[in-house]
């Protein structure tokens, strides 16, 4: 599986999804999902004019992936819009 999208959720996991079936499966938050590889030093990021996303980039095989940052919403505003 390839994955087109990664989540990085409120409790610091990693989720990716995959670019041809949308299955979701956890993953290694330092870890490239191309290369496998583990060295901190040759990952990075871009953060761009989208707000809630960075793309991660790794330098040892060059692969780059647009990540979603969730952020846990306030409990107020978790309300049914008729206010039941």
């Amino acid at each position: 599986m390839r994955p087109d999208l990664a989540l990085l959720l409120p409790s610091g996991a990693r989720h990716l999804i995959c670019s041809a079936c949308d299955t979701e499966w956890r993953w290694d938050r330092v870890r490239c999902p191309f290369c496998g590889g583990l060295e901190q030093d040759r990952m990075g990021y871009l953060i761009g004019g989208e707000r809630g996303y960075v793309i991660r980039v790794c330098d040892a095989c060059g692969a780059c992936l647009k990540t979603m940052i969730a952020v846990r919403l306030p409990a107020t505003s978790a309300r049914c819009c008729c206010a039941c």
